[in-house]
């Protein structure tokens, strides 16, 4: 999501600013469980972003800790109306590597 579209009180709790050429990702990684929710475990996050025409960089990801969840967040650029890949690995203490791709474009400019 753009990072201009959190509530107020949400960026300032985590020192993003609430720019509409920067997106946010977060990341959750949930064990099942038996005849119950998942449950939010910790994990190795990392990933990149890139752009179309090959641009590439890293995403810093940082664990949020609520109560007895945890999930992972970084920022990145955003480009008006320019396909944006993410990458994304995550691998859980007991378990597998998960992996996930996710392309978006993002209109910055209406914001």
């Amino acid at each position: 999501m753009l990072a201009s579209e959190l509530p107020v009180e949400v960026a300032s709790a985590y020192g993003i600013d609430r720019r509409p050429d920067r997106v946010v990702v977060n990341v959750s990684v949930l064990r099942r469980q038996q005849g119950a929710l998942p449950l939010p475990v910790e994990a190795n996050v990392e990933g990149t972003w890139r752009t179309l025409v090959g641009e590439r960089q890293p995403l810093a990801f940082r664990a949020v800790l609520e109560a007895k969840t945890i999930s992972y967040i970084a920022e990145a650029p955003a480009r008006d109306h320019e396909p944006t890949t993410f990458e994304m690995r995550a691998e859980p203490p007991r378990g597998a590597a998960i992996v996930v791709r996710i392309t978006r474009e993002f209109d910055t400019r209406s914001r």
